[in-house]
């Protein structure tokens, strides 16, 4: 069976905003944000404690147990600053974008079973 080119099967619902609330944007960026930053971090805090240079403290690099409870402490730190500058950049651009044209924003529903 021949499809055209463009022709794609896509079950997902969607729906069209003009903006996201505040709030619910923010769960979204810092739950991706928190899921990536937050492991690295600990896997350079183990790296610094079996003697690599991964962990920097004031320009000095930090090892042994200094550097794993360094990252340990940085991770959330680095995790929520990138969290507030994604979602602040997120939020003004849907925004304005948003005055202009409707956002289609495809969506699983969690009520949906896995596939």
């Amino acid at each position: 069976m021949d499809y055209p080119l463009d022709h794609t099967v896509d079950d997902s619902r969607k729906i069209r905003i003009r903006r996201i609330k505040a709030g619910s944007l923010f769960q979204l960026v810092a739950a991706a944000a928190f899921s990536v930053i937050f492991p690295s971090f600990v896997f350079f805090g183990i790296l610094a404690f079996f003697g690599f240079n991964t962990i920097f403290v004031n320009h000095h690099q930090v090892y042994g147990v200094e550097g794993l409870i360094a990252a340990l402490i940085m991770a959330p730190f680095f995790s929520l600053f990138i969290s507030v500058a994604g979602w602040l950049a997120l939020y003004v651009g849907i925004f304005i974008w948003g005055h202009f044209k409707p956002i289609t924003i495809s969506y699983i529903s969690a009520d949906e079973p896995k596939a």
